[in-house]
């Protein structure tokens, strides 16, 4: 059997994954913030957000009597990281954390202004290609003499993924294999005769044959626009990837020095999302939803593929629907084979959790990220949500072995697969033209204006800063 490897590629992750985004997570919604003590967040808007709790002027010494009041940022609008940080002060009477979050959509340019603005989180969630800024920024301080963060060091790639110039700078709550699954009914397929697709033709046939039967196949969450390219994301990822194969963050290279265009990634990506669209396989009536809602959507038939990340199976949707009518199935979006033989299978970070080099509370503020990396608190909080881990034994959900078994097969090649040597916060603006592909946009014009915009963007930067830092490091 071909051994495994992890390389380092380069290429833009839509959300992160993204983990990607995702990606965003489990939520790109509504920015909005709390006090962790509370049961959910508000809808107040990001440019509203202020601290809203009235924390005593601290001492230093958290095991004093008095109170710390410490701030934690994270794109989490739906309140999925408050039990975590009740459990901390539950355990630290006299330390205070005040949780905020953003909009995961805007999530790089609202914590820039943040920082800019001297309002520097105490310990917050960042996205991978953020890191080399707040880094260079003098925003984050290395964590790699915090105990917890030897586990990570023993994760190879993952682990040189959050380091800058030899010191580790960031420790990654959860990530997985394969960015996206797509989702199904068992009971559906089963009544139907119907089975997972293994690769592109199989996938786009599975749609044909769910809309002969009279349904439609396909859910896109456009509503966040994060996850709008999901439903055709590894087209995007196999163009890049192919062109890294070559030398380590050679896209980026590509990119930075203007041998590319970012139309020559997206777009036979687009085209094809073009299609799934124009051909009907798309169900519009999620098309302004967000994922949560297109979640429902999905459990209750509207449409039989849902394209999403790994945390769909913990979803209150999946985890409250009729076992009777519903039995939620997964298999991986299928990925080509690339030119070296072999199919290339993302291993994406998601969260990531930074500390502050600027708290003014510094030891309060490494008790909270070192309870937050603590194998028992990290593995409780990813079995809640239904997340995967990268440097912990969480238990996997079980809907994920029939992919997992497929990433097992000898011609998988496993990969590390973020842009993380380009400025952070430039994916953002790729997510809303992914969304434009559902409202009938021209995708010609698309790509040409995704060019211009990207030319724009660059003339902001200096980009011999990254590809000086790229070579450095191949």
């Amino acid at each position: 059997m071909k051994r495994k490897i992890f390389k380092l590629i380069a290429f833009f992750l839509a959300c992160l994954m993204i983990l990607s985004l995702a990606a965003c997570g489990n939520d790109a919604g509504t920015p909005s913030q709390s006090t962790a003590q509370s049961s959910g967040t508000d809808d107040s808007s990001a440019s509203d957000s202020q601290d809203v709790t009235e924390g005593s002027d601290a001492a230093e010494d958290p095991g004093s009597d008095e109170v710390v009041t410490l701030n934690y940022v994270s794109w989490m609008t739906k309140g999925e990281d408050i039990p975590l940080l009740d459990d901390f002060m539950a355990e630290n009477a006299n330390i205070r954390v005040v949780n905020q979050s953003l909009d995961g959509a805007d999530y790089a340019n609202l914590l820039n202004t943040m920082m800019l603005s001297g309002t520097i989180p105490d310990v917050f969630l960042c996205q991978q290609p953020l890191l080399g800024d707040l880094v260079r920024n003098g925003f984050i301080q290395p964590v790699d003499d915090i105990p917890g963060v030897a586990k990570q060091q023993e994760a190879g790639a993952i682990n040189d993924l959050m380091s800058v110039d030899g010191r580790v700078y960031a420790y990654v709550l959860n990530g997985g294999k394969g960015v996206v699954f797509v989702y199904y009914n068992t009971l559906y397929f089963e009544a139907n005769g119907l089975s997972p697709a293994g690769n592109q033709a199989e996938y786009e046939q599975l749609m044909r044959d769910i809309a002969a039967l009279g349904d439609v196949p396909l859910i896109v969450s456009a509503g966040d626009i994060w996850s709008a390219d999901y439903a055709a994301m590894t087209i995007y990822q196999d163009m890049a990837l192919e062109i890294d194969i070559a030398g380590i963050n050679s896209t980026e290279l590509a990119l930075l020095r203007n041998e590319i265009k970012v139309s020559d990634l997206r777009g036979d990506q687009f085209r094809k999302l073009a299609q799934f669209y124009n051909d009907g396989f798309v169900s519009p009536d999620a098309l302004a939803m967000g994922w949560e809602q297109a979640c429902q959507f999905f459990v209750d038939g509207g449409a039989q593929l849902f394209p999403m990340g790994n945390w769909v199976p913990g979803s209150t949707p999946v985890q409250e629907s009729d076992p009777t009518t519903f039995q939620i199935g997964a298999f991986p979006l299928p990925s080509a084979t690339l030119s070296d033989g072999t199919r290339h299978i993302l291993v994406g970070t998601d969260r990531i959790a930074v500390l502050s080099a600027h708290s003014d509370h510094p030891e309060a503020a490494r008790k909270l990220y070192e309870y937050i990396i603590r194998d028992d608190v990290l593995i409780g909080y990813l079995e809640r949500q239904g997340l995967i881990g990268i440097n912990v034994e969480a238990r996997v959900d079980p809907v994920f072995e029939y992919s997992f078994n497929n990433f097992a097969q000898p011609d998988v090649t496993l990969v590390t697969s973020v842009l993380n040597m380009m400025p952070g916060g430039f994916g953002e603006m790729f997510w809303q033209y992914c969304a434009d592909i559902f409202t009938g946009a021209n995708i010609d014009e698309l790509l040409s204006r995704i060019d211009d915009d990207f030319d724009a963007f660059m003339s902001t930067i200096d980009s011999d800063e990254y590809i000086n830092a790229i070579e450095a490091n191949r």
